[in-house]
């Protein structure tokens, strides 16, 4: 096994470990941090009359990384539709996803899909909210 260090308890390491490191230290805490995001637009929707219980049935069952996953995967929803009713996309979890705090937890191809479904119902995430009445 080799040895890294200065001798004096210093670890040497490469950058690229570096970072590497610090990404999995990070990953747990930062799919926590999105699961509670995830639970504030739950409760942000209850403010206007909507209760989305299959999501927070869905958000129990696989966290809120594979929950968003799931619904991005899909069509949109009629959770999606109520939250575009309500002017409320902002609150949507294709928003959520493109978000830079969280835009690392997905892939390309899923942050392409939830700009497609917010561009389709003419929603822009640096927008304000934006809906149908």
């Amino acid at each position: 096994m080799a040895k890294h260090g200065d001798g004096d308890g210093n670890a040497i390491v490469n950058f690229a470990d570096a970072m590497a490191l610090i990404g999995e230290q990070a990953g747990p805490s930062r799919a926590r941090a999105f699961d509670r995001a995830m639970q504030q637009n739950y409760h942000e929707a209850t403010t206007f009359g909507y209760r989305p219980t299959k999501f927070l049935q869905m958000l129990a069952e696989h966290g809120g990384v594979e929950t968003a996953r799931r619904l991005i995967r899909g069509s949109a929803t009629s959770g999606f539709e109520t939250l575009w009713e309500h002017g409320r996309l902002d609150r949507s979890v294709e928003a959520l996803i493109l978000q830079p705090p969280w835009r690392e937890l997905f892939s390309d191809e899923e942050a392409k899909i939830a700009r497609r479904r917010l561009k389709d119902f003419d929603y822009a995430p640096d927008s304000k909210p934006a809906g149908g009445g």
